[in-house]
């Protein structure tokens, strides 16, 4: 039955995303110049003969009160990409940055829920399984380059690596220190929205950059916000909270701090040091030098347990 209201009652969804769905979860219109028709009905098998018709255009349309449902539904199934196995390792790459993307705009909208767990925790799976295949340091950082990644993506790549080798290397690492610190590595940044957000580093940086009022509350604030959400995620690892709330030395998660005083946590020193590192090798224009950012760390961090993490990074194949 044709439907009369008004155009701004319908969400636009590109129809390429349909071929991700076989059942919908919402009904979903097709628009016939001002009039939207009811193409496929809710729970109900899609007809992949009448969705190729040409007629179509390149939208088809859901109630603007079931967008959500609907942009959760493509999320999951994008989600499912990505270990498909027909994905060379740069399809799943990208596959793995969108998901990141769209995963962070559903926390900010809807928080921790059913779906974004299982988002979450899939894409902690395929960022621990994307680092692993790289033996070299320098593998990782060419292929993110190659495929143009964003900073904020390469960032949190590039501290997973570096991260899960210290915790590999130390006296007290474990499996469940490593899972420990790919969930921290993966949810540290993930309110953050741009590059350059993610790119301020200091105090005064925050102070001096362009980015909105609203922007530079999100940056100074970003620790403590994805702290208080990991409170709410079930069988989150032991203390995941208190290291992300830390990971820029502030111990309340506002702001930056270059004192790493005696109530951090051991996990939140090597994830200071694996986000510095990364930093340089950032740096580097793809071309780090080993001995370079550690002589540079050394300078930086002073305290000697800070130092013997730095140490760690002695054996990091670059």
């Amino acid at each position: 039955a044709m439907v009369s209201k008004k155009v701004n009652d319908f969400f636009a969804i590109p129809l390429d995303y349909f071929e991700l769905i076989e059942t919908p979860v919402v009904d979903i219109y097709w628009k016939d110049k001002n009039n939207y028709d009811l193409i496929f009905p809710r729970d109900k098998k899609i007809d992949f003969s009448s969705y190729k018709n040409p007629e179509l255009g390149n939208f088809l349309y859901v109630n603007k009160l079931d967008r959500l449902k609907m942009v959760n539904q493509i999320s999951q199934e994008i989600i499912s990409t990505i270990d498909e196995k027909d994905l060379n390792n740069d399809e799943q790459l990208q596959a793995l940055e969108s998901n990141i993307e769209v995963l962070s705009k559903r926390l900010m909208a809807v928080g921790i829920n059913e779906a974004t767990i299982a988002m979450a925790e899939k894409n902690i799976s395929a960022m621990k399984n994307n680092v692993k295949k790289n033996k070299k340091l320098s593998d990782l950082l060419d292929r993110l380059t190659k495929n143009r990644s964003s900073y904020l993506f390469t960032h949190n790549q590039i501290a997973t690596y570096v991260a899960l080798h210290i915790v590999k290397n130390i006296d007290w690492g474990s499996p469940e220190q490593e899972d420990k610190v790919a969930f921290i590595c993966f949810f540290h940044d993930i309110l953050l929205e741009t590059d350059a957000q993610a790119m301020i580093q200091d105090n005064e940086e925050l102070k001096s950059s362009e980015i909105s009022s609203r922007e530079k509350a999100l940056v100074e604030k970003h620790a403590q916000l994805a702290a208080e959400m990991i409170c709410k995620f079930p069988h989150a690892p032991m203390g995941a909270d208190q290291i992300i709330k830390t990971h820029h030395g502030s111990l309340n998660g506002v702001g930056f701090s270059d004192h790493y005083g005696a109530n951090l946590s051991p996990m939140a020193i090597v994830f200071i040091v694996a986000e510095e590192f990364t930093r340089h090798v950032i740096k580097s224009s793809g071309n780090p030098q080993k001995a370079h950012i550690l002589k540079e760390l050394r300078v930086k961090f002073t305290a000697n347990r800070v130092k013997k993490v730095v140490d760690v990074l002695e054996n990091i194949t670059i």
